[in-house]
């Protein structure tokens, strides 16, 4: 029994490393799943997000939201996969067919609570707010704005540029080196939501996006760095609603423990079958 259970801890022990180390490559689904972005490159970097239509959250607020980043590969070989989400005080991935409301006149077979048609009409700059597909998807942007000091003349000046801008409902349908998609393609392609209705309060937008063809991690590294901020189209916000955390990644240490009870366990029933 000792023997089995050393046995387990170093190939748990050698897994472990091997999985931080070596970093599989990332599927580019729109969403974040369990165990992505936890390779040896890998990290969050907090950045200021702001939307920049009718909106509380300026880039004056200050708002910070997080980007999540990996980088993969070798021999002249690399990749840079990013990802991040609308907060979920900011926005909720629901529409619904139909819905119209102005404050007086819910209709509780819309299948959408009061308090988030509340949040949303607050969140509008209209007098009421549509939830149709079309009307909640239709016209948002996420974009990743960059920039550097330069001298310039004998002064030091900060030269911005935009990294890149995605339409939420556009499709990635280009063979290049660079591929993304969106939790909205994600959830309907999952069967999830449909173009009628889709109820996941708990989810918000959210883009993945994957650069292939780095000569060098330096290269990657470069874009992740150069990135100061997330700007963001939305032509309604969820404003008032508590901020709802997405269900957490298991830390190393719960994995580790997991793994040696289920030693344990095959331990055990192969002591009892050589009984």
């Amino acid at each position: 029994m000792k023997k089995l259970f050393l046995a387990g801890l170093a190939t748990l022990a050698l897994t472990f490393i091997a999985s931080t180390s070596f970093a599989s490559p990332i599927d580019v689904d729109g969403i974040l799943s369990a165990g992505e972005y936890t390779g040896a490159n890998s990290g969050t970097k907090s950045l200021l997000w702001w939307n920049g239509h009718h909106s509380i959250y300026t880039k004056a607020a200050g708002n910070m939201n997080d980007l999540s980043w990996e980088i993969n590969g070798t021999d002249n070989d690399y990749s840079l996969n990013l990802f991040f989400e609308v907060p979920t005080y900011a926005r909720r991935m629901i529409w619904g067919a139909g819905i119209e409301y102005k404050g007086t006149n819910y209709d509780g077979n819309w299948g959408i609570p009061k308090d988030y048609l509340d949040a949303y009409l607050t969140g509008t700059h209209h007098a009421k707010v549509n939830m149709d597909y079309e009307t909640q998807t239709g016209s948002e942007y996420f974009k990743l704005n960059g920039g550097e000091w330069k001298v310039k003349h004998g002064k030091k000046e900060w030269i911005g540029n935009e990294i890149v801008k995605i339409k939420w409902q556009d499709e990635d349908n280009e063979d290049d080196n660079f591929t993304w998609k969106t939790s909205r393609e994600y959830l309907i392609e999952a069967g999830l939501c449909d173009t009628e209705e889709c109820l996941e309060f708990n989810r918000t937008m959210s883009i993945e996006m994957m650069w292939l063809g780095f000569d060098s991690y330096e290269g990657a590294l470069a874009i992740k760095d150069s990135i100061t901020d997330m700007e963001l189209h939305l032509s309604d916000e969820a404003r008032g609603l508590d901020d709802i955390p997405s269900n957490p990644v298991p830390e190393p240490t719960t994995m580790l423990l997991l793994g040696f009870g289920l030693l344990g366990i095959v331990g055990i029933g192969r002591k009892k079958i050589k009984a």
